[in-house]
């Protein structure tokens, strides 16, 4: 509240150490540039570990966080990198306080909302007029904290001039105050203004010295400190890759993605080698995958109307700017009459109409790029920006409850599908996304929703070789699923399940590998098995494997789940899209040789350390993404699957499997060579 003349006396003489008032414009320049931070579990803490900061700010043993927004280039990069941001994310989901901090005072701008998602902090909004030349002060809530709390936490040494209090204010004229029943598990952040770096943290043993040398080759910098993260400073996925390929070349370390992943720094890095040596696990973590699988209590239809009954004539659709997600919205468009709102992640925060707009660009863009956009039925198409890894995708709550009310029906098909990352970096987009998608449904009016799984779920050793895995049966292994992407479609796959136990009608579509468009041949050049196709073709080796998988053209499986998604009296069930046979790596070999393509089997380890020899040889190659997870020959199992409940409700329509044999394959290498994704057999030559 603006003071009256006579409230600062008064105000004084009630916290009397409080020796200044403090003006915005005094602050501002401060505020942009340095940042501080530290994590507490009360207001008690909080107020030991300022005046230890006050008593000596370069104290090395402070758990304190400091950083100049200016001085953090790597910072703005990361800001426009996807996976980065997403690596943010998941690191927000799972409260890795330090990591976000770390980041929080270089200048990552970093959603409040997200961080405390159980329960917004206190919010206290100030005016922002810097020029008006007014002092304003902020009264203490009595329910909060006692008055002596208070003043511990406000009061500084004697002398200090206002633009030098240590406040805790930020950016944007706002305040956060821990909430009033939240005593532990809340990051309190700070900033201030003050002269001084936080010293560096070198090296201090060998290995972390050794290792410090690869990270400044890779990442073209001068000094690494060892609590620095990898990806603040400007790494990303491809980059990951390539410093893992340097730890095996100098270190004769074998390293997983996740291990990098988990421990981002060179500390955290040094002590996972040493474990490794110690002959321990190279995994940080062990997945309690069970323990991932419990609901959120609170979603539950009880109070929400029923489901509408007929043909929906509004729906939401996730993952249209996905390969899948692209085709099902074409089918959705062709078979329904239905409004279709597209759920669109843009790579900056924000939503304006003019994000609209660019999210509705990047939908026509993705659809003309596969020729599927239809002058005749865009006008339904509406885009809403948003983001599966954010509670409420982001949303106000009242622009999501206007979301509620506004749909019939959910297709969730989108994910974020990546084969090297660990299910800590996916849990957020993959598993806490099915749950906000789920949340969603049960409000307002109780809404169908159609969850896009995988195949990739059912691939535990635990389930027999000779074992025939129904459509209908529990889900009940997930020992040892062979990625993080697999193992959070797991744990999403359970959530739904919960929430059709609790009244929320689901059906889960499991399809198979997704391959190109049965007729124009139209692919997703970031299928992991076309990268592999390509690779081998590149390299002109394949290796020996005896492994089969389920194909499904994108036509087929897109309309297959509209068609039995169409159908009420099928609501509650799981349906597999996949052929009566899987298809042998072998003979995706033969058909490559018989189209002109030199390619010579050779055995997985030769191949491997072929692939190694060629992602060291160039640094653009499209190999070195794959390197952690190829690096040892997984026995992945290809379980038999039943599909009765599909063939069963696609009864009485035209749509039919399309034969998976070589005249399909024709259209495929025809498309990868028009394209450019592959060389003609005599440019390989």
């Amino acid at each position: 509240m603006r003071s009256r003349p006579g409230t600062k006396s008064d105000y004084a003489s009630r916290y009397g150490n409080c020796t200044s008032g403090c003006k915005q414009k005094d602050l501002l320049g401060i505020l942009l540039e340095e940042r501080f931070a530290l994590q507490v579990d009360s207001l008690t803490e909080l107020a030991e570990k300022l005046e230890r900061y006050l008593c000596d700010a370069e104290d090395k043993d402070g758990d304190w966080y400091r950083g100049q927004v200016k001085r953090n280039d790597p910072i703005r990069a990361l800001a426009t990198d996807e996976d980065g941001q997403k690596i943010v994310t998941a690191w927000m989901s799972k409260r890795k306080y330090e990591k976000l901090l770390e980041w929080w005072v270089k200048g990552l701008k970093i959603d409040w909302k997200q961080l405390y998602r159980e329960g917004l902090p206190r919010r206290i909004s100030l005016p922002t007029y810097p020029f008006a030349q007014q002092r304003y002060w902020l009264p203490v809530p009595k329910p909060l904290f006692e008055d002596q709390q208070v003043q511990r936490v406000i009061s500084i040494p004697n002398g200090l001039s206002g633009k030098d209090i240590d406040s805790h204010w930020l950016p944007g004229g706002q305040v956060y105050t821990p909430n009033s029943n939240k005593s532990s598990g809340n990051a309190l952040i700070l900033d201030i203004g003050c002269a001084g770096q936080k010293p560096d943290l070198t090296p201090d043993h060998e290995l972390e010295q050794r290792l410090a040398n690869i990270w400044q080759r890779v990442l073209g910098l001068e000094t690494v400190n060892t609590h620095d993260s990898f990806f603040d400073l400007g790494g990303h996925s491809l980059l990951a890759s390539r410093l893992l390929l340097q730890i095996r070349q100098e270190l004769g370390i074998e390293l997983e993605l996740s291990a990098l992943l988990e421990a981002a720094n060179v500390a955290e890095l040094a002590h996972t080698i040493e474990r490794v040596h110690q002959q321990e696990s190279t995994s940080l973590t062990k997945n309690d995958l069970w323990g991932e699988t419990k609901l959120d209590p609170a979603i539950v239809p009880t109070g929400a109307s029923p489901a509408r009954v007929g043909a929906p004539s509004s729906l939401l659709l996730t993952g249209a700017t996905g390969f899948l997600g692209a085709f099902l919205l074409y089918e959705l468009l062709q078979q329904t009459s239905a409004n279709i709102i597209c759920l669109v992640r843009l790579n900056r925060p924000g939503q304006t109409t003019a994000s609209e707009v660019e999210a509705f660009q990047k939908l026509e863009t993705h659809l003309r790029g596969y020729g599927l956009w239809d002058e005749s039925k865009c006008a339904r198409i509406s885009a809403l920006v948003g983001d599966l890894a954010l509670p409420q995708f982001g949303l106000c709550g009242e622009d999501f409850l206007q979301l509620a009310q506004q749909i019939d029906a959910i297709y969730h098909a989108g994910s974020w599908v990546n084969f090297t990352y660990p299910y800590s970096v996916l849990k957020a987009a993959n598993v806490l996304g099915t749950q906000e998608i789920l949340r969603l449904a049960s409000l307002v009016r109780v809404k169908p929703v159609h969850f896009i799984s995988t195949t990739a779920a059912l691939t535990s050793p635990r389930y027999h070789p000779d074992q025939t895995i129904l459509e209908d049966d529990p889900l009940n292994f997930c020992e040892n699923l062979h990625t993080g992407y697999a193992e959070s479609k797991w744990v999403a796959e359970k959530l739904v399940m919960e929430a059709r136990s609790r009244g929320i009608p689901v059906n889960i579509y499991r399809p198979a590998t997704v391959t190109g468009q049965s007729q124009t041949g139209a692919f997703n050049p970031s299928d992991f098995v076309l990268r592999m196709l390509k690779i081998c073709i590149e390299l002109q080796q394949a290796p020996e494997l005896q492994y089969g998988f389920y194909m499904a053209p994108v036509d087929y499986v897109s309309k297959a789940i509209v068609l039995l998604a169409l159908q009420p009296q099928l609501l509650g069930k799981v349906f597999h899209l996949i052929p009566s046979q899987p298809t042998d790596v072998q003979s995706l070999w033969d058909i490559a040789r018989s189209f002109g393509y030199p390619l010579q089997e050779i055995a997985y380890a030769d191949w491997y350390t072929s692939i190694q020899k060629m992602a060291e040889a160039s640094q653009e190659t499209n190999v070195t993404p794959f390197l952690p997870l190829l690096q040892q020959q997984r026995k992945v199992p290809t379980p038999r699957l039943d599909c009765r409940n599909t063939l069963m409700g696609l009864q009485g329509t035209s749509l039919a499997f399309p034969p998976i044999d070589r005249r399909l394959f024709e259209i495929y290498f025809d498309c990868f060579r028009r394209s450019g994704f592959l060389l003609t057999p005599e440019q390989c030559l």
